[in-house]
C-alpha cells in the first residue's frame, strides 16, 4: 500500500554568496576565430548564446533566449497587468494580485533561480561546453533580471564541464562589479559591416520578412535562430517604418516593433498599442523596460486625458515596486480632470510622499483623494485608500484618527457577505501594529493571530518567518522571554531553511532590520546578522549554554521537501520539532554572518535536544505553510507523511515500522484545509478558490469524491471502506493535501 508521500527527485540548490561574478571574455573577431577559442567543434551544438547587443526588450530576456535553445519552456507572467482598462480586472483585484506577490517575495529573482536551476539540468544533460552572452552597446541596458540570472548560472556551473562567457566588441557595456577575465589578446575588431537594428536572436519565423536585411554572416543555431555577428550591429537604427511594418505581420514579435514605433513616435501613434506592451512587459518582469516605455510616450504626449492616463499607468507601477521616491515627485493632477483620474493621481501621490516620511505633505492630497474616490463604484478601491490613509494619520500623530479609519474598514467587512481576505489580512496586520503601539499587547496580539490565520495552510517564506518575528516581539514587549525564545528560534529556522533568503520579501525584510520600507529589501548577510544577535541575546537571558563551535563543517538546514532522502531522526520539545540526518548537506549560501547563524542554530537546538548532537542536515516542516510542529503529534504526523521512523520528543522516543506508521494513517483524520475560501460546484467537476496565492483547482473524478465526502467520515480507514477499498486512494490524499485541499492530522 502507498501511505507516504513518494520523495521526489528534486533539482540541487545552487550555492550561492556575495562574491563578484566572475566570468571569460572573447572579443568578437569572426565566428571561425571564437570557434577556435573556446575549442569545441561546433558552435550550434557546443554553444548557448544570447543577445542583448541592442538591449532587452522583454522581462527575463536571457532566460527567454536560453529556454528556446534548450527547448523547455519558460516562465508565465507573474504579475498582474496594470493600467489596462481593457482587461476588465477592477484595480482592487489587481492590488491582491500585487499584495501576494509581494508577499512571496522577490519576484524576479525566485523565477531566476528556479528557471536556471532547469537550465543547468539541462546543459548537463545536453553536454554544452559554453553558455555566451552578448553584451548591450553603449546606450543600452543589462536590466537587473538579466544581471541576477547570470550571476546565479555563474555560481550554478560552478564544478561543471560548461563555462559561462561574454562576447565582447567595442564600446560593450559590462555591470562594473563583475570580474572579466581574456585569455586571449585583443584583436582586430571588424569594422561595423552594417547597423541590423532588429535585437536579440532573430527568431525562423522573421526570416521571411526580414530575409533581405539579415546579414550573410549571421550565426544559424541548433533552434533555427539566427545570431547577428556583433560587427554587424551599428549605432544608428535605419528606416524604422519598414521594421515596424514587418514586425506588425508576425504575432509573438510585438515586444520587437515596440523599438521602432517608439523611434517614430509622435502624439498620433498607437499609444494603446504602446501601453498594453508596458504593461505586459510588467507582467514579465521587465520592471525597467515598462517605466521605459511608458516614459518615452509622455514625453510626445499632447493630450491631456491620455497624459493621464499614462502618468497614472507609471505611478500605479512605482508604488507596486515601492519607487517611493519616484511617485513622492510626481506633479499634482489638473483639476479638469475626471474625478476618477483624480483619485488615482492624489493617491499615488500623497502614498509616495507618506513613504518617504513627508506625512504632513501627504495629508492633502490624501484628502482630495479620498473626496475624489467613488466608495460606491470602488468599494474594495476604497477600503484600500483608508487602509494607507490610516498610516499617514498614524505618522502624523493622529492615533485616534488612524484607529477610526481602521475600524471603518473592520465594519466593512463584517457587513460584506463574500470575504475579501486580503484586505482582512492588512486591516488585522494594521490594528495589531496600532494596539501594540499603544501598549494594549493582548488585543495586538488577537489580531496577529486573526491576520495570521487568513494565511493557515498557505503561508509562504516570507509569511513563516514573519509571524514568528511578530510574536518574538511582542513576547519581547511583556517580558515573556521563554515564548520569545521560541519564536526567535522558529524565526531563524524559518530563515535557514529559506532557500531562496534573497528574495525575502521587502516589507519583511526591512521588518528585520527596523529600517523605513522602500523598494530595497535587505541582503542575506545583513538579516543574518540580526537575526544572530537577536537569538543570542534571547538565549542569553534563558540562561542556556552554547557550546563553542568548532571545525568547518557547518550544519546545513532546508526544507523537508527538498530531500533527496528520507532523515534519519526526528527530534521535538514543546514549540518545535525538526528532522535530522547524518549525511552532510549542501548550504543554500556562504557568508560569514549565514554561516555564524547556522552554526548559532544548531548549538541552540542541541541544547534542547541533545540527541540532535551528530547529526550534520537539519531538515523542517512547515507542514503545508502552517508551522513546525510544536507537539508530539504533530511531528509523528511529519514522520509519516516522510517517513522517518524514529522519534526522540523531549523525555519520550518512538520507534515506528513501517505497518505502525500505516496505522496511524488509518486513525488520522482529515478535513476540508482552512485554504479553502469557497467551491464552486458544476456538473462532473467542482472549481476550488483559495483565500491567497494559489490558483484555482478543478478537481474531478476520486479526487472530487473526497472533497465532497471528507466531512462524513471520521478517520482514513473509514474513508478507505467507503472508496472501495482503492489502495490509490492513499496517494490521492497526499496529493490533495499538498494541493491545500484537505488536512490530514493524528
Amino acid at each position: 500500500m502507498e501511505f507516504a508521500k513518494e520523495i521526489e527527485r528534486v533539482l540541487p540548490n545552487i550555492t550561492r554568496s556575495d562574491e563578484p561574478v566572475r566570468i571569460s571574455g572573447f572579443h568578437f573577431e569572426s565566428w571561425d576565430r571564437l570557434q577556435q577559442q573556446l575549442g569545441v567543434d561546433r558552435l550550434d551544438e557546443s554553444c548557448l548564446f544570447s543577445d542583448i547587443s541592442m538591449g532587452a526588450w522583454k522581462g527575463h530576456w536571457i532566460l527567454h533566449e536560453l529556454c528556446l535553445q534548450l527547448g523547455i519552456d519558460a516562465y508565465s507572467y507573474v504579475q498582474p497587468l496594470i493600467g489596462m482598462e481593457k482587461e476588465g480586472e477592477e484595480y482592487a483585484s489587481v492590488i491582491n494580485r500585487l499584495i501576494d506577490n509581494e508577499s512571496i517575495g522577490d519576484q524576479n529573482f525566485l523565477i531566476a533561480y528556479e528557471s536556471c536551476k532547469r537550465i543547468l539540468a539541462e546543459i548537463q544533460a545536453k553536454e554544452i561546453a559554453w553558455v555566451l552572452i552578448v553584451p548591450p552597446a553603449l546606450g543600452h541596458s543589462w536590466e537587473p533580471e538579466n544581471e541576477i540570472l547570470l550571476r546565479l548560472l555563474s555560481q550554478g556551473l560552478h564544478g561543471t564541464s560548461c563555462q559561462l562567457g561574454l562576447l565582447t566588441f567595442a564600446g560593450a557595456v559590462v555591470p562594473g562589479d563583475w570580474q572579466v577575465s581574456h585569455a586571449y589578446p585583443l584583436g582586430d575588431y571588424l569594422p561595423s559591416a552594417g547597423s541590423f537594428p532588429v535585437a536579440g536572436l532573430l527568431d525562423a519565423g522573421l526570416l521571411p520578412l526580414l530575409q533581405d536585411r539579415i546579414p550573410a554572416s549571421s550565426l544559424r543555431l541548433a533552434g533555427g535562430q539566427l545570431l547577428i555577428p556583433p560587427s554587424a550591429r551599428g549605432k544608428e537604427w535605419t528606416d524604422p517604418s519598414f521594421f515596424a511594418n514587418a514586425l506588425r505581420e508576425q504575432g509573438g514579435a510585438a515586444h520587437l516593433r515596440v523599438v521602432f514605433e517608439l523611434q517614430q513616435l509622435t502624439s498620433a501613434s498607437d499609444i494603446s498599442f504602446l501601453q498594453w506592451e508596458a504593461s505586459r512587459r510588467f507582467s514579465e518582469g521587465g520592471y525597467g523596460i515598462a517605466l521605459r516605455i511608458l516614459e518615452s510616450i509622455r514625453a510626445e504626449m499632447r493630450d491631456a486625458l491620455k497624459l493621464a492616463g499614462v502618468v497614472s499607468q507609471i505611478q500605479n507601477i512605482r508604488i507596486a515596486l515601492m519607487y517611493f521616491s519616484a511617485a513622492a515627485e510626481e506633479a499634482a493632477p489638473n483639476e479638469d480632470l475626471p474625478e476618477d483620474y483624480k483619485a488615482s493621481l492624489y493617491q499615488s501621490k500623497a502614498w509616495g510622499l507618506v513613504m518617504t516620511n513627508r506625512a504632513q505633505e501627504a495629508e492633502p492630497f490624501f484628502e482630495k483623494a479620498r473626496s475624489y474616490l467613488s466608495k460606491e463604484r470602488f468599494p474594495r478601491v476604497y477600503l484600500y485608500l483608508l487602509n494607507i490613509s490610516a498610516l499617514n494619520k498614524l505618522k502624523t500623530g493622529e492615533l485616534e484618527q488612524a484607529f477610526a479609519f481602521e475600524k471603518e474598514i473592520e465594519a466593512t467587512l463584517a457587513e460584506q457577505k463574500a470575504v475579501d481576505w486580503h484586505i482582512r489580512y492588512i486591516n488585522s496586520i494594521n490594528l495589531a501594529r496600532l494596539y501594540k503601539k499603544t501598549g494594549a499587547y493582548d488585543l495586538a496580539r488577537t489580531y496577529y493571530l486573526t491576520a495570521f490565520e487568513v494565511n493557515n495552510s498557505l503561508k509562504v517564506e516570507s509569511d513563516l518567518l514573519y509571524a514568528n518575528l511578530c510574536f518574538a516581539q511582542l513576547e519581547e514587549r511583556q517580558e515573556n522571554h521563554k515564548t520569545a525564545f521560541i519564536f526567535w528560534l522558529r524565526t531563524c529556522l524559518h530563515w535557514l531553511s529559506n532557500e531562496a533568503p534573497e528574495a525575502l520579501a521587502p516589507r519583511v525584510a526591512q521588518a528585520v532590520l527596523a529600517r523605513v520600507l522602500s523598494d530595497r529589501g535587505g541582503s542575506v548577510e545583513a538579516i543574518s546578522a540580526q537575526l544572530k544577535q537577536a537569538l543570542l541575546a534571547s538565549a542569553q537571558r534563558m540562561h542556556i549554554r552554547i557550546e563553542p563551535w568548532e571545525g568547518e563543517n557547518y550544519p546545513s538546514f532546508c526544507r523537508i521537501e527538498r530531500a533527496e532522502e528520507p532523515p534519519d531522526i526526528a527530534l521535538g520539545t514543546a514549540g518545535i520539532g525538526v528532522m535530522a540526518s547524518s549525511n552532510a548537506g549542501q548550504s543554500v549560501y556562504e557568508g560569514v554572518h549565514y554561516r555564524s547563524l547556522q552554526a548559532l542554530c544548531y548549538r541552540v537546538l542541541c541544547s534542547l535536544l541533545p540527541d540532535l548532537v551528530g547529526y550534520r542536515s537539519i531538515y523542517t516542516d512547515s507542514q503545508f505553510g502552517n508551522e513546525l510542529p510544536v507537539n508530539a503529534k504533530e511531528l509523528i504526523a511529519s514522520c509519516i507523511r516522510h517517513r522517518v521512523g524514529k522519534v526522540v520528543f523531549a523525555e519520550k522516543k518512538y520507534s515506528f515500522s513501517e505497518s505502525e506508521q500505516m496505522r496511524f494513517l488509518m486513525s488520522s483524520k482529515v478535513a476540508i484545509c482552512p485554504a479553502i475560501a469557497s467551491v464552486d460546484r458544476q456538473k462532473d467537476q467542482i472549481r476550488v478558490y483559495f483565500k491567497r496565492y494559489r490558483t484555482p483547482e478543478l478537481l474531478s473524478g476520486l479526487e472530487k469524491w473526497v472533497l465532497e465526502n471528507v466531512h462524513r467520515y471520521a478517520d482514513v480507514r473509514q474513508l478507505h471502506v467507503a472508496g472501495n477499498g482503492e489502495d490509490r486512494l492513499f496517494s490521492v490524499l497526499r496529493r490533495l493535501e499538498e494541493k491545500r485541499l484537505i488536512t490530514i492530522y493524528l
